[in-house]
């Protein structure tokens, strides 16, 4: 049950990160694009390069203030810890999916926290 849980909270970080990608990604270089300072390709690897850099590198930062001053997780059995990881996931990545069809202008962070919240 863990393996399954843990597979699924990989699987929707990994969804969860393509509408973080799809809302946010615009805001960095859409200009520039739009102005043809960069071509699409250029912006799309760019981004590519980059969020994947301050994910490796800054993520962890991020991962301890929600994971520990947030919601204690270490004091959580771990298939519960597994199963509020997946709940916030999920819930984070659906809504970050709806407001980006929507159109709505979300906070991805602040969807996260809320969801873990």
């Amino acid at each position: 049950m863990q393996d399954l849980l843990i597979f699924l909270s990989v699987l929707m970080a990994a969804a969860l990160g393509w509408s973080i990608g799809a809302n946010d990604a615009a805001n960095s270089l859409g200009t520039a694009v739009g102005s043809k300072v960069v071509t699409l390709r250029q912006a799309i690897f760019l981004i590519s390069v980059f969020a994947f850099l301050g994910a490796i590198l800054q993520g962890g930062y991020v991962t301890k203030t929600i994971g520990n001053k947030i919601i204690p997780m270490y004091d959580l059995p771990t298939i519960r810890a597994d199963g509020v990881t997946l709940g916030s996931v999920l819930a984070a990545c659906v809504w970050v999916v709806v407001a980006t069809y929507w159109k709505i202008p979300v906070s991805t962070s602040h969807a996260i926290v809320g969801a873990v919240a």
